[in-house]
């Protein structure tokens, strides 16, 4: 039960950061802090268990892209690759980070195609992927042979 009402409360926060991202490519920092409230009591209660290399992995990731192209990409997804990466396993991370960064340059080409703008909000992508990463690791866990 409480981890229904966990990923509503998640869902909530998507729909606000994909709002503000899109309109304004700004992710609120109060958004971000509600995440993190909602993942240290997820953690707290047991329903996940942060896996420190994927969030090393993904934070690192993310500084480098920055460091590499501070332009290309804003703090707002760093802390967001972040927060979101304590709640997905090793695989879960790789697949989060891959279909966002995929997803995102498939829609960057065809924007930049059709309108020749060069920049689009990430954010959305980042959450879609973390979104499909746990949905992808829910449908594994209830395989027929994994029950």
């Amino acid at each position: 039960m409480w981890e229904n009402i966990w990923f509503a409360c998640i869902g909530i926060v998507t729909v606000y950061i994909f709002y503000t991202d899109c309109r304004y490519y700004w992710i609120p920092d109060r958004a971000i802090a509600l995440l993190v409230l909602l993942h240290g009591a997820a953690w707290y209660g047991g329903m996940i268990q942060p896996q420190w290399s994927t969030v090393l992995g993904v934070s690192v990731a993310f500084c480098l892209l920055w460091c590499w192209k501070p332009q290309g990409i804003g703090t707002g997804d760093i802390k967001l690759a972040m927060i979101l990466s304590c709640s997905c396993m090793g695989r879960e991370g790789v697949l989060m980070l891959w279909s966002a960064f995929f997803s995102a340059l498939v829609c960057a080409l065809v924007v930049w195609r059709c309108k020749g703008e060069k920049m689009i909000p990430f954010a959305p992508f980042l959450l879609c992927g973390w979104w499909f990463a746990k949905w992808e690791a829910a449908a594994i866990l209830i395989q027929p042979g994994n029950l």
